[in-house]
């Protein structure tokens, strides 16, 4: 009988204790993603962007401005948003990697950008430390949806004649 009142008292702790660590990862994720919204919408207004595309993680923003031709990246690391912007006539080109642990299991999913001054950009999709398995697939179609975009992009400058 005291067994079982212990092995109700502790699961009813762990389950307070989950329920408490939810909402407090929930509220750290808007946080977050304010944060994000927050710099990009500063930065779209100061520099003029006419945005065509974005996606928004938990750690990062995309967006690409077909106008301007620039892709630009907010990220959010310790609490802090850094912006960067990548003109699309730097990019050479671009691909999906999936890093992969011992067993194969996917681990992490990035957009890897190749520039000409062979600077090398990870725009992570997926990360197995912070994002949840069942999101894997869906990542993984974002990840290829924005090489197509910005491999597009590419195409499109290339075949425009210089000077415009």
């Amino acid at each position: 009988m005291d067994f079982m009142l212990i092995m109700l008292i502790l699961l009813a702790a762990v389950s307070v204790y989950l329920a408490i660590k939810a909402s407090y990862v929930a509220v750290k994720l808007r946080k977050s993603s304010a944060g994000l919204m927050n710099e990009f919408n500063q930065t779209r207004k100061k520099e003029r962007l006419v945005v065509s595309e974005m996606d928004i993680f938990k750690k990062a923003l995309i967006a690409l401005d077909r106008r301007m031709t620039k892709l630009v990246l907010v990220s959010n690391e310790a609490d802090q948003c850094s912006t960067r912007y990548i003109p699309m006539r730097d990019l050479m080109f671009c691909r999906v990697v999936k890093t992969t642990g011992n067993n194969g299991e996917v681990r992490m999913i990035a957009l890897e950008l190749h520039l000409q001054n062979r600077d090398l950009i990870n725009i992570v999709f997926f990360d197995e430390e912070v994002d949840r398995l069942p999101e894997l697939p869906r990542r993984l179609k974002k990840a290829e949806s924005w090489k197509k975009k910005l491999q597009y992009q590419l195409s499109v400058m290339n075949a425009e004649p210089a000077g415009q």
